[in-house]
C-alpha cells in the first residue's frame, strides 16, 4: 500500500507505461492481475487523498462524467478538407499541377492509409491534455474532451511541453465494430450502418461511460498549432509516435509510379487490416515547401486524397428467402437486381437475422445499399427509406422453422 505522494507519483508513471505497452505496443509487460492490482493501489490513494489525483492518472479514464451539451471549440489551426483523385491520370495530374505552382520538380512524398472514422483535434499544453474537438465545419467543432479521454490510445501526458494541437481519426476497428453490433442486437437495439457512424455517434455521447465501453482507437495522421522544430512531416510523425501515440503505415514515395504502387498495396491488404480505410492520403514530405505551397480555398496544395473504388451500390431488395444450415439456423438472404460491385455481379446479398430486418425496417421492393464486406461477402447496409413508392411490403419471418436438412449419405 502507497504512503506518500512521491510513491503514488511513481505508481502513476508505472502505470501508464504498463497501459502503453498494454494499449498502443500490444506487448503487454505484466499480467492484467498484477495491473489491477497496482491500479486498485492507486485509486485507493486517489479516494483517500483527492486534491493529488494527478490528471494522467489511468484511473481517469473510466469515464462516467456527464456534459448537458456538446459546447463548440475554436480550432488553434483550421483543419482542412482534401481533395480527390480516382485514378492514376488524375493523380498525374495532381503532381503536375503540384509542380506548376512549385515553379520546380517536387520529390520525397508520404502516403498513408486514409482511415473512415471520426477525425479529432487533440490540444495539448505544458504535456497535458486540455481538449478535444471534433473537425466541425474545420474552423469550429465540438468539444468531446470528457470521451476521448476515455480513449486508451490518446495519452493524457505527453512528453512534448509547448502547445500542439495533434490530429488524427477515432475509428472502431473491425473486430471491435462487429463485437459492438453484436451486444445492440442482443439488447434488442438497431444495429449501427457502419463503423464511421459508430465512431462519431460514440464521441457525440453526453455520457462519457457510453463513449468508454465502446473501445474506441486514435491514430494521429498530422498536426495543427505546432512550433516549426520539425523539417519533414514523417519526421513529425515520428516523434508524435514517440510520445506514445499508435503508428499508421507511413510510406516514404519519390515519384508518380511509386505513389501508384503504394496505393494499389494499400488496395490489396485492405481487408486484412484491422480498420475501415476508405483511400490513401498522398503528401509532401517536406514542410517548409508545404507553407510555401499552401491552400486553395478549402483544401491543401500539398496532399490529395486517393480514394478506393467504390464499395458500395444502391439495388432493389426483389424479395427474401430463407437458407437452412445444418444446425436448423435460418439466414434470411436478399434477391436483388443485380448490381457490379468492385467489378463483381451482385444479386444476393445476407440479412444475418430477421431480429435485423426488423430494426432497419427492411421492406420487399426498397432500395437498398449493398456493400462487400471485406471486399469479398455481399451485405445489405440499410434500406433508402425516401426513396419508397408504396410498392413496398414487409418482409415476415418463417412461422415453424424448417427441419433440418438431412445430412448427405456418402457414395458408395
Amino acid at each position: 500500500m502507497i504512503q506518500t505522494l512521491q510513491d503514488y507519483h511513481r505508481l502513476v508513471d508505472k502505470l501508464c507505461t504498463l497501459a502503453h505497452h498494454y494499449y498502443v505496443l500490444a506487448k503487454p509487460l505484466v499480467s492484467d492481475e498484477i495491473y489491477d492490482q497496482l491500479y486498485h493501489e492507486a485509486l485507493a490513494y486517489e479516494e483517500a487523498h483527492p486534491a493529488d489525483i494527478l490528471a494522467h492518472s489511468p484511473t481517469q479514464r473510466v469515464g462516467g462524467e456527464v456534459v448537458p451539451f456538446l459546447p463548440k471549440q475554436e480550432h488553434k489551426v483550421r483543419m482542412w478538407s482534401l481533395d480527390n483523385v480516382f485514378n492514376f491520370k488524375e493523380l498525374q495530374e495532381w503532381l503536375k499541377r503540384l509542380s506548376d505552382f512549385a515553379k520546380a520538380p517536387l520529390e520525397s512524398f508520404v502516403c498513408s492509409p486514409k482511415l473512415d472514422g471520426a477525425s479529432l483535434n487533440l490540444y495539448y499544453e505544458n504535456g497535458h491534455l486540455v481538449s478535444a474537438s471534433m473537425r466541425g465545419n474545420g474552423v469550429v467543432g465540438e468539444l468531446v474532451t470528457h470521451n476521448a479521454k476515455t480513449i486508451r490510445s490518446i495519452p493524457l501526458k505527453i512528453p512534448y511541453t509547448k502547445p500542439i494541437e495533434i490530429r488524427g481519426e477515432v475509428v472502431l476497428l473491425k473486430e471491435d465494430f462487429k463485437a459492438l453490433n453484436a451486444q445492440r442486437l442482443a439488447q434488442n437495439l438497431a444495429p449501427f450502418a457502419n463503423a464511421r457512424n459508430a465512431s462519431v455517434g460514440s464521441l457525440r455521447q453526453l455520457n462519457s461511460r457510453v463513449s468508454a465501453q465502446r473501445k474506441l482507437t486514435f491514430y494521429p495522421w498530422g498536426l495543427g498549432l505546432c512550433a516549426q522544430e520539425f523539417t519533414s512531416f514523417k519526421q513529425a510523425m515520428q516523434a508524435v509516435c514517440e510520445w506514445g501515440f499508435l503508428g499508421l503505415d507511413f510510406v516514404a514515395c519519390e515519384s508518380a509510379e511509386e505513389i501508384q504502387n503504394t496505393f494499389e498495396s494499400f488496395c490489396a491488404s485492405r481487408a486484412s487490416a484491422p480498420y475501415e480505410a476508405d483511400g490513401m492520403v498522398a503528401m509532401l514530405d517536406n514542410l517548409a515547401l508545404q507553407n510555401a505551397l499552401g491552400f486553395t480555398i478549402k483544401a491543401p496544395r500539398f496532399a490529395i486524397a486517393y480514394k478506393f473504388a467504390t464499395a458500395q451500390k444502391c439495388t432493389k431488395l426483389l424479395k427474401v428467402i430463407n437458407q437452412v444450415g445444418r444446425s436448423g439456423a435460418i439466414t434470411p438472404v436478399g434477391v436483388l437486381e443485380p448490381v457490379s460491385v468492385q467489378g463483381a455481379l451482385v444479386s444476393r446479398a445476407t440479412l444475418d437475422n430477421y431480429t435485423q430486418i426488423e430494426q432497419q425496417d427492411l421492406q420487399i421492393n426498397d432500395i437498398v445499399v449493398v456493400v462487400r464486406s471485406g471486399d469479398v461477402i455481399p451485405k445489405i447496409l440499410r434500406p433508402l427509406k425516401e426513396l419508397r413508392d408504396h410498392t413496398q411490403a414487409k418482409i415476415t419471418p418463417p412461422p415453424i422453422a424448417p427441419a433440418v436438412p438431412p445430412p448427405c449419405k456418402p457414395k458408395l
